[in-house]
């Protein structure tokens, strides 16, 4: 039996790849990226194989294509179209595969699909609100859906913006981009663009836009009225400025400065101010100066540019000058005459105005500076003396009114008036600030001094001479002490009358506080209602006590002889003449003061209690007489006989009462003023004195008042058993020159 057996022999595929079908490129893995919406071929060729495999694609476990379209010799090529790929094809895997029996497993290939999207949208974040230069801020701005991550750029009106920081987040899908901006006031209405774009595809960017509002302070100019010279302004003419701003928002209260100071709207001077206009109406040289405008908006103030005003005008006479020059004959004299004009004065003349004429001054005789002309001019007789006239000119003409200098004879200078006194005083020492208001300086330069003297001597402990002006500080003066204080004036023709006045320096810092204490207290305590009745009790009772005393003094004062009323005084009496026109020297000195001491009585005349001519006799011939008289105050009583009372005045005062002396104590004559007063040393501290002799135990004071008051002053000899002469040497008075103080104007 014969069999006959057909052998098939299965060859499978030699091997599989897939090409892009673009450019023929195997391909493996990862293909892409492709842009979503493109078109991708992919074509898969087999080699080998008996009988020839059959090659298909397939994706996710279906079938797509088993169809080929080529077969040329043992390879066969299967070809897949994927049309407009969108975003589900991302990483979708295609597989090619060839088979040509079941007998034996098939081959594959896969390629896995990339793909590349564009940002979807791209946001700035935030509100738009209104950005102030004064202040930095962050503006963020975000792209999505971009793949790979979007990059973001910043522009401002077209111009790359660098100060920037990115964030990737939501694995790459959000973009974040943050600009850091440092507003300007140019950046007002500038358009802020967020640009997002995938790298990978071209022209796939976005963009979002915002425009900038910025809030800025004014920036203001001035500007001048048009058809105007600001270069050829004259007095009466009318000026127009203008104050432009850059502002935003929008300016309000808008000023004007002239040198720094403000205009104010005041029609009848000529300063009209409208809106952001200012128009100065018949301008004169006070209007001349430097102009700025000032504008305000929420964001600040804001100031304008300078702009100059000179007014030309004629000229005029400088108000701070000399205007009387005194002067000797054949005494040469320079005179000089300063003017204020615009533009500069240019030439002067000069005219002598006597009582006889008008006589014009040779040129020769004057040479002038800038605006200053110095004529040299030598009186020879009494005619030379009388009225110099001086005019300038400039571009606009001759000096309409001319300046007057007065040429007088030289005389002694005035004294110096309004002086006034503040003093500085510490425990140790203590200081004086004198400044008085200089006179009259003779026509001539005058000068002033100071000197210091003290009350109990006659010699000056200090002085400080030659100053230009009475502005003086004393330092190193004693506390506690009186000081005697002559301000003067003097030229080359002599000295003023002095001007004299006294200083006392207090005594302690801390007794003044201490003082300043009880008063407090007391005040207090006397305020209190109980102490007020208490008060009202006492006051009855001590007047009650008084009548009687005095009842029983002037009883026992007719049977007791003046010698029982010498044995028991135990005070000095005081007795002072009684004017009702002029005050007398107690009245304005230490009673007003407050120094009053008991050791000392103040008697007026109309107190007497002198019984009768005997009487006083005894007063005058006592050996240690305990009181003594006013011979002026003998005037006014009836008690002492007429020829008395003109013995004893027939000469001076002092030389009347010599023969009242005790210890044989010499006699201290003084010329006291209304200010005179008693210390609490027991030492008499006149103001104005010239003394004649020094002060002992016991003194007798005898003065004649320039004001019309005289008086004497007895001391008792136990109130003055301490002698404070030694102090002095420790403060010896220093002066200097007050400092000059600034001088302030005002435009």
């Amino acid at each position: 039996k014969n069999l006959r057996v057909k052998l098939r022999i299965i060859i499978p595929p030699q091997s599989i790849a897939i090409r892009n079908g673009h450019t023929e490129d195997e391909v493996r893995g990862m293909f892409g990226p492709f842009p979503v919406g493109s078109t991708v071929t992919l074509s898969c060729a087999a080699t080998g194989g008996i009988p020839r495999p059959v090659v298909s694609w397939w994706n996710e476990g279906k079938l797509l294509d088993n169809v080929s379209e080529v077969n040329v010799g043992d390879v066969t090529i299967n070809s897949l179209i994927l049309p407009k790929l969108s975003h589900h094809h991302l990483y979708q895997q295609f597989t090619c595969q060839a088979a040509n029996s079941n007998l034996s497993t098939p081959i594959s290939s896969s390629v896995t699909i990339d793909l590349s999207f564009p940002p979807e949208v791209v946001t700035i974040l935030g509100s738009n609100e209104a950005l102030s230069v004064t202040e930095s801020y962050s503006v963020v701005c975000e792209a999505r859906g971009s793949r790979p991550a979007a990059v973001i750029n910043w522009l401002k009106n077209g111009h790359m913006l660098t100060d920037t920081k990115t964030e990737v987040l939501s694995n790459g899908n959000v973009t974040r981009s943050t600009l850091r901006i440092h507003p300007k006031s140019g950046d007002n209405d500038a358009i802020l663009t967020c640009q997002a774009d995938n790298p990978k595809l071209p022209l796939s960017s976005i963009e979002d836009v915002r425009t900038l509002k910025v809030y800025y302070a004014p920036k203001l100019n001035i500007k001048v009225g048009a058809n105007l010279d600001i270069m050829d302004i004259k007095e009466g003419d009318d000026v127009y400025f203008e104050c432009q701003s850059q502002a935003n928002p929008g300016v309000y209260n808008v000023k004007w400065f002239l040198n720094g100071q403000l205009l104010m709207h005041n029609q009848s001077s000529g300063v009209i101010q409208i809106n952001r206009s200012l128009v100065l109406q018949r301008v004169t040289r006070i209007f001349s100066g430097i102009y700025t405008c000032q504008a305000t908006n929420i964001e600040g103030i804001g100031d304008s540019n300078a702009v100059k005003l000179n007014v030309k005008f004629k000229p005029v006479c400088f108000p701070d000058q000399k205007f009387v020059y005194g002067g000797s004959s054949h005494e040469e004299l320079h005179i000089m005459c300063q003017v204020e004009s615009y533009p500069q004065a240019v030439q002067f003349r000069w005219a002598l105005n006597t009582s006889m004429e008008v006589t014009d001054v040779p040129k020769t005789r004057s040479s002038s500076i800038r605006s200053t002309s110095t004529l040299s001019y030598t009186p020879h007789d009494q005619q030379d003396f009388g009225t110099m006239m001086c005019w300038a000119m400039n571009e606009l003409g001759q000096q309409e009114n001319p300046c007057y200098f007065q040429i007088v004879p030289a005389g002694v200078p005035e004294a110096v008036s309004n002086c006034s006194v503040s003093l500085n005083n510490s425990a140790l020492g203590g200081s004086v600030e004198v400044e008085c208001e200089s006179g009259w300086g003779g026509g001539i330069r005058q000068s002033f001094t100071l000197e210091v003297h003290s009350v109990s001597t006659v010699s000056s402990l200090a002085q400080l001479q030659q100053q230009d002006e009475p502005h003086f500080i004393v330092s190193a003066l004693m506390p506690g002490t009186e000081y005697k204080l002559l301000v003067y004036a003097e030229n080359s023709q002599g000295r003023s009358r002095p001007l004299s006045f006294s200083v006392h320096t207090p005594i302690d810092v801390a007794e003044r506080q201490t003082s300043a204490n009880a008063v407090s207290t007391q005040h207090t305590l006397f305020t209190s209602p109980i102490f007020q009745i208490l008060l009202g009790v006492v006051v009855a009772l001590v007047i009650c006590c008084a009548v009687l005393l005095i009842l029983l003094k002037m009883r026992g004062g007719k049977r007791g002889s003046t010698r029982d009323i010498q044995r028991h005084m135990q005070t000095e009496v005081m007795y002072d003449k009684v004017d009702t026109q002029v005050k007398s020297c107690d009245d304005g000195g230490f009673i007003k003061k407050g120094f009053a001491s008991p050791d000392i009585i103040l008697v007026t005349s109309d107190k007497m209690n002198l019984s009768d001519k005997e009487n006083f006799q005894q007063y005058i011939s006592a050996k240690e007489p305990s009181l003594y008289i006013n011979p002026g105050s003998l005037r006014k009583t009836d008690l002492i006989t007429h020829e008395e009372s003109e013995r004893l005045l027939q000469e001076s005062q002092l030389y009347n009462i010599v023969s009242l002396k005790r210890n044989n104590s010499p006699i201290l004559q003084a010329s006291m003023s209304g200010s005179d007063y008693i210390s609490n040393y027991g030492r008499l501290t006149p103001s104005g004195s010239s003394i004649t002799s020094s002060l002992r135990s016991g003194s007798i004071f005898s003065s004649s008042s320039g004001h019309g008051s005289s008086c004497t002053v007895a001391l008792r000899p136990d109130s003055q058993t301490q002698d404070y002469g030694h102090a002095y040497s420790a403060f010896t008075p220093v002066i200097k020159p007050m400092p000059p103080r600034a001088t302030e104007t005002s435009l």
